[in-house]
């Protein structure tokens, strides 16, 4: 079986029946789900997360969906905001079941479905094309979900500790729709995959990306504090490396941003020269 030809036929077909048809993405949907009844793990979990992209898009065109939750209906037209939301989060989760196996799947057999770039060797495996494609949609700020009784938040120190210590953290919640938690719970899958790769790249990509994602979301009156400690830990543990230089770049971009109220400030111009020069 040719995985990623029948994977790009398959998403061919929807694109051309959703030049000519109002409903194709529902009907995509439907030929997706007939896929993968009888699809191995690895084409599996590729469909799985093109589903939710099919799901997500297919929502987008209902500008008009409830905010709320919504009786149980087989026909998602008449689907709530929520309940589509959490169906994109399963098939993205779903995505990811088959760990082991994906983290053994080189991505260069499925070239033909995927866009080139120069961050390969960021992103070397199944398992990590698949888990960011979820974080994206995690992140995304098109992403609205109801308040629970308990909501998850983002309120503890260890989240900004060193990768080590972070990805061994039992983070609880009773919010297992929360876009935070699960993004934390994915980096600690990512990050503790990547723990004993033979080179840092992707491991320093993850982890800077995780605290800039937990800068962003913590809600600690202190949080400036220990992104610039985390950062500067990162920037003095790998001089030389291009993790220092990312680090050293988010640090420059922190202060500017902390001066851009004043722009005739002359650290503003330092700030400037100094992200120019960690930036090359």
């Amino acid at each position: 079986q040719n995985t990623p030809q029948r994977v790009k036929a398959l998403l061919y077909k929807i694109y051309l029946e959703d030049q000519y048809e109002e409903d194709a993405l529902r009907t995509g949907i439907d030929w997706i789900e007939k896929e993968l009844r009888t699809a191995p793990p690895v084409l599996a979990a590729l469909l799985k997360s093109y589903q939710a992209q099919v799901y997500y898009s297919y929502s987008l065109r209902r500008p008009s969906l409830p905010a709320g939750p919504a009786p149980r209906e087989a026909n998602m037209a008449g689907w709530s905001r929520e309940q589509f939301q959490r169906k994109i989060l399963s098939c993205y989760l779903q995505s990811l079941r088959e760990e082991r196996i994906l983290q053994q799947t080189s991505l260069a057999p499925l070239n033909a479905i995927l866009e080139k770039g120069n961050t390969r060797h960021l992103r070397p495996t199944l398992f990590d094309l698949l888990a960011h494609r979820a974080l994206e949609f995690l992140q995304s700020a098109l992403l609205t979900t109801p308040e629970p009784i308990h909501p998850f938040e983002m309120d503890q120190e260890v989240f900004f500790a060193p990768q080590k210590i972070f990805s061994r953290t039992t983070i609880a919640t009773t919010d297992s729709a929360s876009p935070e938690w699960n993004s934390l719970r994915l980096y600690q899958r990512l990050l503790a995959f990547h723990a004993a790769d033979k080179t840092p790249d992707a491991k320093m990509d993850l982890d800077l990306l995780r605290l800039r994602y937990v800068h962003a979301q913590s809600t600690l009156p202190f949080k400036d504090s220990l992104y610039l400690r985390s950062l500067k830990n990162i920037i003095t543990g790998h001089q030389g490396q291009p993790a220092a230089d990312q680090a050293r770049y988010m640090e420059a971009e922190w202060y500017r941003y902390r001066f851009s109220e004043d722009p005739e400030n002359p650290v503003n111009h330092l700030l400037t020269a100094q992200i120019g020069r960690a930036h090359v």
